[in-house]
């Protein structure tokens, strides 16, 4: 079972990827929403950003955000 401080800082961390996008209704690429929430990592190669490309793969899946694009010119919008 999830901590519940663990649970309250998902949340937060949904709710302010969320508040992200819909200030750029153009939509947000993860790169711009790490460097944005200041969430970047260090980490070079394939799992630079794993973080925010997590939290946002949740996000999709919970119906909250849409993906438009693939690979590295892919953008994220929430969806109405």
């Amino acid at each position: 079972m999830m901590n519940e401080s663990c649970k309250k800082g998902l949340e937060l961390l949904y709710t302010e990827i969320c508040n992200l996008l819909k200030q750029n209704t153009s939509g947000l690429s993860n790169s711009e929403i790490a460097n944005l929430l200041e969430l970047t990592s260090s980490q070079k190669g394939n799992q630079k950003n794993y973080l925010t490309y997590s939290l946002l793969g949740n996000l999709i899946n919970m119906g909250k955000v849409i993906k438009i694009g693939e690979g590295k010119s892919s953008k994220y919008i929430v969806k109405d």
